[in-house]
């Protein structure tokens, strides 16, 4: 049926078929579509890299982050009182 060759084998009682590539079933019976998609364990191994890029990428942002955060954290943010002592008085005028 529908281009497959089948054949009877003594030992089953039902007719055994060889379908072409468009069809499957115990008698060629029902259409596939041919799929178009690539090697399975291709696909896994590019998953697999772009999931191990984007990890490295969190880890690399959390880590800049809290580096930054750091560096802020220790700048001071008033100015030291010895500054005040660099500025040169005004001259009085009488």
């Amino acid at each position: 049926m529908n281009g497959g060759s089948c054949f009877k084998i003594p030992s089953v009682s039902t007719p055994t078929c060889v379908c072409s590539v468009s069809y499957k079933g115990s008698r060629c019976e029902e259409f596939q579509l041919s799929s178009t998609g690539g090697d399975s364990a291709e696909s896994g191994m590019i998953a697999g890299v772009i999931i191990i890029v984007l990890l490295i990428l969190v880890v690399m942002a959390v880590v800049i982050y809290y580096t930054c955060k750091l560096k802020k954290s220790k700048e001071p943010n008033q100015p030291k009182s010895e500054q005040y002592w660099k500025i040169q008085p005004r001259e009085q005028t009488v």
